[in-house]
């Protein structure tokens, strides 16, 4: 008899272990018909091709991502405002990817909101006259109060705080310019104005001539006024200072029957002086016409004479006739006084008796006179 030997093979059996660790963003994992989204432990049973079971263990890890938002509150003149390579030039959102140590995929969400910045204006300050009211240079803000403002006043700084929307600088004379105001969330230093006050004094009154008197029918002097260098000067002739009559430094009156008052003032720098005034009186004037005299050489009405003639017609002309009607003398225009009739003609000594005389008077209103003048002893 013969006996059989059995071999007997031993197959090994397997349990492996798979560590997998994976960002959350990268499930579902798929793992031998599992469908897997977060962290855990995992066991299969396997058979070889030897019929020998074996196991599989998956330590899965899901990692975590994150999302964070940040928010961010800046100033209008704060933009455009730059943020890990993000750039905002208004009010919005933006989001921005990074990896974490563990290479996952985490978002941060900016959210960027822009304040106003304060609105400011100037108002009031201008160029005045000395007396004049004052309208103070006022700033005007609109934004959320308590309100800085700086300035500066021919170049000397100064700040003022308040709650309210306008704020008076005050009178003073002078420069004013705005260099920041800030409210209760933002600053505004650029392009915020300026105003000024100018006072200009008030100019002495100019100077005129002395009040005179003429013969209406008399040519006068010309009016002149003596004010600053650059005044400009204006006549009138009523004290309402409605119409003015004339510019400048001179002026000539009319021929008015009567006393006429006329006011003169100087204006520089647009402030006017007080006037100052000149009376202007013009009266019927009548010449004297003697009807003898005796020119005998004894000083003593040796001529004759009309007095104030000349002034009061400055064109005269005197004409002497004898009985034939021969002119025996005859005046310059506007110069009988300075040489007077003395009875001669051709440097002889008429006799006594009457003579003939026309005057014209040549002022366009006065008629001629006629009539005799006698020369007697």
């Amino acid at each position: 008899m013969i006996e059989k030997l059995q071999t007997l093979s031993l197959f090994p059996t397997y349990n492996e272990v798979e560590n997998v660790t994976i960002c959350f963003n990268e499930t579902p994992y798929f793992w031998n018909g599992l469908s897997l989204s977060a962290s855990t432990n995992q066991t299969v049973t396997l058979s070889s091709i030897n019929g020998c079971d074996s196991t599989v263990t998956l330590n899965l890890t899901v990692l975590p991502i994150y999302t964070t938002t940040l928010d961010s509150i800046v100033c209008q003149n704060e933009l455009p405002l730059i943020w890990n390579g993000l750039t905002f030039n208004a009010v919005g959102t933006q989001s921005l990817t990074l990896s974490d140590l563990n290479g996952c995929d985490s978002s941060i969400n900016m959210n960027v909101q822009v304040l106003e910045l304060p609105q400011v204006s100037i108002t009031g300050g201008g160029v005045y006259c000395a007396g004049d009211v004052i309208q103070p240079v006022v700033i005007n803000v609109v934004g959320s109060a308590p309100y800085n403002i700086s300035y500066t006043l021919d170049g000397v700084g100064a700040t003022v705080t308040s709650n309210q929307s306008s704020v008076s600088l005050g009178i003073n004379p002078g420069s004013y310019v705005l260099t920041l105001v800030s409210d209760q969330n933002c600053i505004q230093n650029l392009n915020l104005g300026s105003a000024s006050i100018v006072i200009n004094p008030i100019p002495s009154a100019p100077v005129v001539n002395n009040d005179s008197s003429y013969c209406l029918n008399y040519t006068p002097d010309t009016l002149f006024a003596i004010g600053n260098l650059n005044a400009a000067i204006t006549w009138y002739d009523q004290s309402s200072f409605q119409n003015p009559i004339q510019s400048g430094n001179y002026y000539l009156p009319n021929n008015i029957l009567g006393a006429t008052t006329y006011y003169v003032v100087q204006e520089e720098n647009g402030c006017p002086s007080a006037p100052n005034d000149v009376t202007i009186t013009f009266e019927n004037c009548d010449v004297i016409i003697p009807t003898a005299f005796t020119p005998d050489g004894d000083n003593v009405n040796d001529a004759w004479i009309l007095d104030g003639i000349d002034a009061i017609f400055p064109k005269n002309i005197v004409y002497i006739y004898n009985r034939w009607g021969n002119v025996i003398y005859q005046s310059q225009q506007g110069k009988y006084e300075t040489n007077s009739w003395d009875g001669k003609y051709e440097e002889k000594q008429m006799p006594v008796g009457s003579y003939y005389f026309i005057i014209e008077f040549n002022d366009g209103q006065t008629q001629n006179k006629t009539g005799t003048v006698s020369i007697i002893k």
